[in-house]
């Protein structure tokens, strides 16, 4: 294990980079496992609050995020998001994908509550979250697809043959063209 600390950032951007595990905790850092292999370089540059990540392919990376973060932008690359627990004093999240693939999972057996999570995802992106409860989730899909789990409010927009698939919002509030599709159930 080559754990690497870094200074706090509020924005992460991953650009070609595939495999990433994206953590919350008390400290950032990055970390790279290595099996039988070299440590995978990791390709990344800090600018202000900014972290920026490129070119992992298929790597065994964590990295590790305060509540600080606030936007995460995503170009061809790939991510799992895990243990976020977000109350309104920490703020919204921003998750911003081009051609990107985001998971967003509980950790362990405790629930993840995010207060506020804002969705842009263009170009055949995914977004997906499972036992992951969000009071207000802002939606923005183009030629993409989100598969949601517990959310109060759900509002936004689905475009260019997006898809959606969503338990039972409390309140909703959705535009989508004649390609889109919008597939809500319940518990």
């Amino acid at each position: 294990i080559n754990k690497q600390h870094v200074q706090s950032f509020k924005v992460l951007c991953l650009s070609n980079s595939k495999g990433v595990l994206l953590t919350q905790g008390d400290s950032t850092c990055i970390i790279s496992y290595r099996k039988d292999n070299p440590a995978p370089d990791v390709k990344y540059t800090i600018k202000g609050d900014t972290l920026f990540v490129k070119d992992l392919k298929l790597s065994a990376i964590t990295i590790c995020t305060t509540p600080s973060l606030k936007r995460l932008n995503m170009n061809n690359s790939s991510v799992t998001l895990r243990g976020f627990n977000r109350d309104s004093e920490s703020g919204k999240l921003t998750l911003e994908l081009d051609h990107s693939t985001a998971w967003l999972y509980q950790n362990n057996s405790n629930e993840s509550y995010i207060s506020a999570l804002d969705i842009s995802a263009r170009n055949q992106s995914n977004v997906n979250s499972f036992n992951i409860r969000v009071d207000t989730l802002e939606l923005a899909l183009n030629n993409s697809s989100s598969k949601l789990g517990i959310t109060k409010k759900l509002t936004g927009s689905l475009s260019d043959n997006s898809i959606l698939m969503c338990r039972q919002p409390l309140e909703i509030a959705l535009k989508r063209d004649a390609g889109s599709k919008i597939s809500l159930f319940s518990n």
